[in-house]
């Protein structure tokens, strides 16, 4: 569903999964997801939004992110994330109409951890564009007396990319 919220852009996605609906023989769990948010221009400059992601498939607690691999709906890539609940945003600022510096974050509050992206791209030329970024992991590492993960995004390797794109 989409549509307006007093004057910001709303959107609902909804699903029930149920694994063995069109193959008996398959012994998957039936899960619902969510998906809900709203997003706005604030300003020419300025564009936010902000969203929720449920998933009740997703463990509770990060000791229990192991086991949920190893379950049909992580299999088959139906779903990458392992907690139930996450919140999400971010802010695009225009200064120039060539340059743009976006913020988008990805949070799971089950485990303090989360991902912030920070890019700035930049149009060079007519259908050329140069695009810097990152992809940071806020959250607890492993533990070092188990090596389990104590958070979901804390593990993961901070990376930088650069971008250089020509349309045709």
């Amino acid at each position: 569903l989409t549509g307006s919220l007093g004057g910001a852009g709303a959107w609902l996605d909804l699903a029930w999964v149920d694994e063995g609906f069109w193959d008996r023989t398959k012994t998957g769990a039936s899960y619902a997801r969510l998906s809900c948010g709203l997003d706005t221009r604030f300003s020419d400059q300025l564009y936010g939004f902000v969203e929720l992601h449920a998933n009740t498939a997703g463990a509770g607690r990060a000791s229990d992110y192991p086991q949920r691999l190893n379950e049909a709906a992580w299999q088959g890539g139906d779903i990458y994330l392992l907690g139930r609940f996450y919140l999400g945003g971010g802010l695009t600022w225009t200064p120039t109409p060539l340059l743009s510096l976006t913020l988008s974050i990805l949070a799971n509050p089950a485990d303090a951890s989360g991902m912030l992206a920070p890019q700035a791209e930049l149009n060079l030329a007519e259908n050329l564009y140069l695009s810097l970024g990152a992809y940071l992991f806020p959250g607890r590492g492993f533990d070092p007396d188990t090596r389990q993960a104590r958070s979901e995004f804390g593990p993961w390797p901070h990376m930088a990319f650069a971008a250089l794109r020509f349309y045709f």
